[in-house]
């Protein structure tokens, strides 16, 4: 398993605006272990706000394709012959 100091390289490596948000936590005299577990922390509610909008997502689109359809069936079947 990596060190501390190794994960936190790895992680400012993904990106310049990652690096530099490293590098200002640095400075503000933040431990490692703090930042690295902050980035883990918003990660996890990351994933969870995706895999709560995937699984709720497929609903809503379910409900609306069906009421869009029934809208549609009643408005064609009010319509004067």
């Amino acid at each position: 398993m990596k060190n501390v100091a190794e994960r936190l390289i790895a992680v400012a490596g993904q990106s310049p605006e990652m690096e530099a948000w490293i590098s200002r936590q640095l400075m503000a005299g933040q431990k490692p272990s703090q930042i690295l577990s902050e980035l883990d922390g918003a990660d996890a509610m990351l994933d969870r706000a995706c895999h709560f909008i995937s699984r709720d997502l497929r609903i809503d689109i379910a409900l609306t394709t069906s009421l869009v359809f029934a809208w549609v069936f009643v408005t064609v079947g009010c319509l004067p012959s």
